[in-house]
């Protein structure tokens, strides 16, 4: 695989989360300044969400994402729409174990207005996914994730 530096970006974030109590979904927007990495095997984005004191990592390669967060609370989730998987989720009150049910991870090229692909190679990545206790679905959850490279 071929190594090669960082981009710098912009990274927009919309979830929608709709917990399992009150199925009234909520949604946020964030903006990042990060760096994408972004080869023929795979897209890497890496930022810091500073509100929360987080290094976050998005990889995505073969149809699979994996999310690093790192700070006060660190886990590594993976979403495979193929399988079900399970994530440890590190808190200062000790270890969650909460499983993953990916309906969704997608990668598409951003299209600009007059409706072509964007020349800088821009991507959204989209994602929908269940987390679970065991068969009690805990919260259900969509994000898209607009990577905007600087140029």
């Amino acid at each position: 695989m071929e190594r090669i530096s960082g981009i710098p970006a912009k990274i927009e974030m919309e979830t929608t989360v709709r917990m399992s109590q009150t199925e009234t979904p909520e949604k946020d927007n964030y903006v990042f300044d990060g760096k994408v990495y972004d080869t023929k095997e795979q897209i890497l984005v890496s930022f810091w969400q500073g509100d929360v004191k987080t290094s976050i990592k998005y990889r995505y390669r073969d149809n699979v994402l994996t999310v690093t967060r790192k700070g006060d609370y660190e886990t590594r989730m993976i979403f495979d729409a193929r399988s079900k998987t399970s994530c440890h989720y590190m808190t200062s009150k000790g270890e969650v174990v909460m499983d993953i049910m990916t309906s969704s991870v997608n990668v598409t090229d951003i299209i600009c207005d007059i409706g072509k692909i964007g020349e800088s190679g821009d991507k959204t990545l989209s994602l929908k996914y269940m987390i679970m206790a065991g068969d009690d679905v805990l919260g259900s959850y969509e994000m898209i994730i607009k990577i905007k490279k600087a140029l």
